[in-house]
């Protein structure tokens, strides 16, 4: 029982590695983005104010068809990488993975294929796992000091998103994610931190276009904080940034900010918990905290 709650507690640490100096130092070759405190293992791959006009977003479905292939060698060892996600709830499903990403001024052209969320659960999100040989992923496939782009990447690479909505009194939405989840348990997360889902985000053609895309991250929010939105709301227009987690290995993920005119926070607060007790959804977790943009 106690080893099975040290291993419960320290699952993420064992899977992802939690230093990240280390990381940007193994990596310190790949055009990273420094913030001041050097704090932050990513590669941005475009950015801009979000007082800026939106990027004009283009989706190049050429490679839609192709299916992600698991490299042999972490195929032969899927089910022992599995086992790093043993005390974590998961679940498969089909993901959109980012191929490419072209930027040509305020125009993103966005490259993607199929891929599933176990294929990312046994790549990205089991980087840092020590396999029976004593290997790990990251040391085989990405050792530094370079990280391969996206379309030499032997990852799942599913495009994944973090949100920050912010209330009509001026509090940023943060969730104290739950402890089953398959990354970041126990800690503080931006409003929404999810995956690009293809049964949100594909049209009826199968392909993916801004208004799906839209309404993907308009329904994880709903998911996920019981906030409805209007079918005219665009909110592929409030993506302010696209950029690499080399935590995960180098996973793509894109950011969007988003204020939220007819919620205060203790309103989001009363709306969230009545609809939650009357539906008792699984969610990334059930206690909030509102911060200031000057206490972000």
């Amino acid at each position: 029982m106690i080893t099975k709650s040290f291993e419960r507690k320290n699952e993420d640490s064992l899977k992802l590695t939690e230093d990240h100096q280390t990381i940007i130092k193994k990596y310190e070759r790949s055009n990273l983005l420094h913030f001041e405190s050097k704090t932050f293992p990513t590669i941005c791959l475009a950015l801009r104010n979000c007082s800026d006009r939106p990027f004009q977003l283009v989706f190049d479905d050429s490679s839609f068809n192709k299916k992600y292939q698991l490299p042999s060698q972490i195929a032969q060892n899927s089910d022992t990488l599995m086992q790093a996600h043993k005390y974590s709830s998961v679940y498969n499903q089909l993901n959109i993975r980012l191929d490419n990403l072209k930027q040509m001024d305020n125009r993103i052209v966005l490259g993607y294929s199929q891929t599933t969320y176990y294929d990312s659960l046994i790549t990205n999100r089991a980087m840092d796992y020590c396999w029976n040989n004593g290997k790990t992923i990251r040391e085989i496939y990405e050792p530094g000091p370079f990280i391969s782009d996206l379309e030499n990447s032997k990852f799942s690479n599913h495009l994944g998103f973090n949100g920050f909505l912010e209330t009509s009194d001026g509090k940023i939405i943060f969730v104290k994610r739950g402890q089953k989840l398959s990354v970041g348990k126990n800690t503080w997360s931006p409003s929404v931190a999810a995956s690009l889902k293809a049964k949100y985000a594909l049209n009826e053609n199968q392909k993916l276009d801004k208004q799906g895309l839209s309404e993907a991250i308009k329904k994880e929010i709903t998911d996920e904080l019981y906030i409805e939105f209007d079918q005219n709301t665009d909110l592929s227009e409030s993506i302010f940034a696209f950029y690499r987690d080399l935590v995960e290995g180098g996973k793509p993920q894109f950011l969007f900010y988003y204020k939220l005119n007819n919620y205060t926070f203790d309103e989001f607060q009363a709306n969230f918990y009545a609809k939650y007790k009357k539906k008792n959804n699984v969610v990334d977790g059930t206690r909030f905290i509102g911060l200031s943009i000057d206490e972000c």
